[in-house]
This record gives C-alpha cells, structure tokens and sequence, in this order.
C-alpha cells in the first residue's frame, strides 16, 4: 500500500439483521478499498457464496456492482472508495444480499482508526455465530427462514408449557399408588415429545443459527484476497470459497 500513512482504517461492525443470537463481525477495512472491495470483503466474512444480487444503501443512494439481468447503479463500484463518503464515526449504511431472502446487514463504523504498517488488511478482530445456509428455505418447501425459526421458537415454548404442565399431574399422581403406573407412561410420552421438539430446534441450529466461526482461518482468506482486489475473476472467487472457513 502506498504511501500508507495517510489512508485510514475504518472499523465496522456489521450485524446481520433479524436473527437471534446476534451475527456479526468486526472488521477493519482501508479507506482507499472500493465499494466492490468491501462487498467481496463481506461475501467472505459471512461466508456468503455471491451467487446473488446485492447493493449498498450509503446516505439515501444505491451503490453495488451491476450484474446481466440486475439492478443497475449510476456509479462504478470499482472506483467509489470507502474514503469518498468522509464517514464519521458512528454513522451507518446498509449492505443487502439477495433480494429473495433478503439478508440485510447493518453497517455502522465505530471508529476511525491510523494505518498500522504491523498489521495485515483486512483484518477482522472480532464477531460471534455463523451466518445462516444459504437458501436455506429452497430446502423447507419455499418456507422463509425466519419463519420456520419463529414457528420452531413457538413450538418449543409450547411443548415445555405443555411439558411443565403433565410434571406437576405427574408429581401429583404418584401420590397415588393405584394411577402411578398409568402416569409414568404418560410422563414419559411427554417428555419425548419434549426430546423430539428440542431435536428439531438442534437440527435448525445447525443449518445456520448459533455457532462458532473461526477468525484466523477467516483473516487468512481475507489476506488472500488483499492480493487479488477489485474485479476477480470467477476463478480466483471460487479458489477463495474453495478454502471456506466455517465448516458449514
């Protein structure tokens, strides 16, 4: 990077909107990356597979790279620079990635940083969970993701109301020796709908929700990338991916 000592690092805390527990990451990014930069910057840290549209909402305006069939945009994303914005701190844009599912991430800086000529950038120093499969929901009969985790979160609740329900009848009823037999049975049932119920929320957890991701591997894809910027070339994003981090 040249004449390093004057760009400067903006922090970002991006948060993928609308699931629980929060998906997010900290990364550190130059103000003379592009807005294509940081859009294949995000494909990797989310681990994305840029296999569909997307675009940046930066003050009111629409930015992003144009693809046949796509949105169009009146800037070229290969030279708007993340410094052109003059961002302070604390200010926020969008990045949404596909237009079907909708994953809306939530870009705020949280600080303006010098340039460290010890560091490598881009650089994540932080972040929590995976983001979820995706099109997932091509998979559960064109069901949305969210909704089939809300429509799990709530079956859940239900069966441990249910559950909490028959463990009093139960406690009660062996009290009595003569129904104690018939409410172990009926016990047991209940608490392998419970078991069943909570290998159904396992099984969604694992398709995307809380999970761990591993930051080295990522900084290291992220370096990679640093030496092929810009435009790349389907090759070189798809030998990028082929060294995908998260073990999805």
């Amino acid at each position: 990077m040249s004449d390093g000592e004057k760009v400067v690092i903006y922090q970002l805390r991006v948060i993928l909107k609308g699931i629980s527990p929060l998906i997010w990451r900290r990364l550190l990014v130059p103000g003379d990356y592009s807005i294509a930069d940081l859009h294949y910057i995000l494909q990797i840290a989310f681990d994305w597979d840029n296999v569909h549209l997307h675009r940046f909402e930066i003050y009111g305006k629409e930015y992003g790279i144009w693809y046949d069939g796509g949105m169009s945009f009146s800037d070229n994303p290969h030279k708007v620079r993340l410094a052109d914005f003059n961002f302070r701190k604390g200010d926020k844009f969008l990045y949404e990635y596909d237009f079907g599912d909708s994953w809306e991430h939530l870009i705020r800086v949280e600080d303006i940083l010098s340039f460290d000529p010890k560091k490598k950038y881009p650089l994540c120093t932080g972040g929590r969970n995976l983001a979820p499969i995706e099109d997932y929901c091509e998979d559960e009969e064109n069901e949305s993701f969210f909704e089939i985790q809300d429509e799990s979160s709530i079956l859940l609740g239900e069966k441990l109301k249910e559950f909490g329900q028959e463990y009093k009848k139960f406690l009660d009823c062996l009290r009595d020796e003569e129904n104690a037999e018939k409410s172990i049975a009926v016990f047991r049932g209940q608490a392998q709908e419970l078991l069943d119920k909570a290998e159904e929320i396992k099984r969604l957890n694992q398709l995307g929700l809380p999970a761990t991701f591993k930051r080295r591997h990522l900084n290291r894809i992220l370096l990679k990338y640093s030496k092929n910027r810009g435009a790349m070339p389907e090759e070189e994003w798809d030998e990028i991916q082929s060294a995908g981090f998260s073990g999805k």
